[in-house]
This record gives structure tokens, sequence and C-alpha cells, in this order.
């Protein structure tokens, strides 16, 4: 897939799924599904969809391409600037288990 036709797609999913978390919560995305932040203590709770999600297999060897390491700096860029960050998204990335 062409670099330009990924983000394309990667877009569209992104929007696809807000649109969805919008209009049909129940169906889509119950309570207690996806990870939260609980408002007293600031710390991110897990939702009940990492129970239903098995790990993703280890590859042996990377099979990144130079195109595909650009679209990713991209989104990058984006998710971590002001425009595309969440107020919670660092520190649950900064977080101690």
């Amino acid at each position: 897939m062409a670099p330009t036709t990924a983000q394309y797609v990667v877009l569209a999913s992104c929007a696809l799924h807000n649109y969805m978390r919008k209009e049909s919560v129940v169906e889509y995305a119950p309570p207690g599904y996806a990870d939260t932040v609980d408002p007293i203590t600031d710390v991110i709770v897990d939702g009940g969809w990492r129970s239903e999600v098995p790990a993703a297999p280890q590859r042996s060897h990377p099979s990144r391409t130079l195109d595909g390491l650009d679209v990713q700096n991209e989104f990058v860029k984006y998710f971590n600037s002001a425009e595309g960050s969440l107020e919670w998204q660092h520190a649950y990335i900064n977080r101690i288990k």
C-alpha cells in the first residue's frame, strides 16, 4: 500500500472510530470498555477491551520500510502536537505499573 493511501486509511479509521463512539456508545464501546482516567487520583484504569485482545506475535526481523517509517513519524508528530494530543496521553505513557 502506498504511504499516502495508508494515511487515508488510518485517518478514515480514526474518523469512523470517533463517529461510532459518539453515535453508538452502548454497542460500540459500552461503559468500562475503554481505558479511563480516575478523576480523583488521575490514575489510568485499564478498560475491558484489554482482556479481549490477544498479544501480538513478535516478529523475528523488522518489516518496516523507509516509507512506512516516514508515515509513522508523521503520525507521531501529529499525535504529540497540541492539535492531535489528548490531555491524558502523556500520563498514560509514563505510568508505572
